[in-house]
């Protein structure tokens, strides 16, 4: 029979002195990897957050550059030509914190100013060259519709408020059955109309009221008659255009208090529309009515229109007096009047 061995109990073996500093050293190493991890992402948090609370930095940036592209290291500009850093607004900088926060709002109010500074410098220069203005870049005032409503001045240097509302009635003596006017002149105008038919005269309404789109259709069409008729480009035929078709917002008839008058019998509204016998009496009766010539011959440097012996517009029957008797325009009475 076979003696079994005594079990020996078992003794951890003890680490040499090398195992040991090896074991230190990999924990330092551990230890210094996460520090430095940790200190990475602080900078990269205060690198990304140094934008948002720079405000000169990021005013100096507004006012030279324009957003281009926006990534994870922040954002990317892209200088623009001095032509547009000169003609930047002074207050760029009031904005400039807005353009880390917010990029994609940013990127197109920067353009925006960019580009209207552009535009305004271009203005500026085509001014001083004697050359016309763009008619979109034309600077015009909103008309001041608090005055008296009978006085309103619209004309290619005074634009209505997009919000102009006009209460309209159907005209009498119209060419077309849906022709509108204000309701304050419609009884003046028909008793005007009716007393010229009176007269001997055959005078039909011809335009009225007008409202924005229908002014943007005439404007368009208009260019284009002169594309198409005499080869102009869009710039030439648009410049021409403006002279006979108010610019849309600055047309009388969108104010609702004129109306172009023509004879029956010579319905072309043209200078020899003034020979007829409608005009005739009307140029020498208007004003018992409240209505005035409103572009008078000779008045077209005031008026911006060319002279039209049909277009009629009320102001009331003691300022037409005056208006029509003196042979002035109404920009010419508003400004004696410090109305205009």
């Amino acid at each position: 029979m076979k003696q079994s061995k005594k079990r020996v109990p078992y003794k951890k073996r003890k680490k040499t002195r090398e195992e040991e500093l090896r074991l230190h050293l990999l924990c330092f190493a551990g230890g210094a990897g996460a520090v430095i991890l940790i200190l990475v992402l602080i900078f990269t948090v205060l690198r990304r957050g140094g934008n948002r609370s720079d405000p000169v930095r990021n005013a100096e940036e507004s006012a030279g550059a324009t957003v281009t592209e926006v990534s994870e290291s922040g954002i990317e500009i892209e200088a623009v030509p001095d032509s547009l850093v000169a003609a930047a607004p002074a207050d760029a900088a009031s904005g400039a914190e807005i353009l880390a926060s917010e990029a994609a709002p940013a990127e197109e109010s920067t353009s925006s100013a960019a580009i209207a500074g552009a535009e305004s410098t271009a203005a500026a220069e085509a001014s001083a060259a004697g050359k016309a203005i763009p008619i979109d870049q034309q600077e015009r005032v909103i008309t001041d519709t608090s005055v008296d409503w009978r006085l309103i001045l619209v004309n290619p240097k005074h634009m209505l408020p997009e919000d102009f509302w006009v209460d309209t009635v159907e005209i009498d003596f119209a060419e077309d059955e849906d022709m509108l006017i204000d309701y304050r002149v419609a009884d003046a105008l028909d008793e005007m109309l009716r007393d010229c038919r009176s007269a001997g005269c055959n005078p039909q309404v011809r335009a009225g009221y007008r409202s924005q789109a229908t002014q943007e259709y005439l404007y368009e069409e208009k260019i284009q008659e002169w594309i198409d008729d005499e080869g102009y480009s869009y710039e030439e035929a648009e410049e021409v255009a403006s002279t006979i078709v108010a610019y849309p917002g600055t047309s009388e008839h969108q104010l609702g208090l004129a109306a172009d008058i023509s004879d029956r019998d010579y319905t072309v509204l043209n200078s020899s529309q003034a020979d007829s016998p409608t005009q005739q009496w009307l140029m020498e009766h208007c004003q018992d009515y409240g209505f005035i010539l409103r572009f008078p011959d000779g008045k077209s440097d005031l008026t911006g229109i060319i002279y039209e012996p049909w277009h009629y517009r009320y102001v009331g029957k003691e300022i037409a007096a005056e208006i029509m008797e003196r042979g002035i325009c109404l920009e010419e009475y508003l400004a004696e009047k410090g109305l205009a």
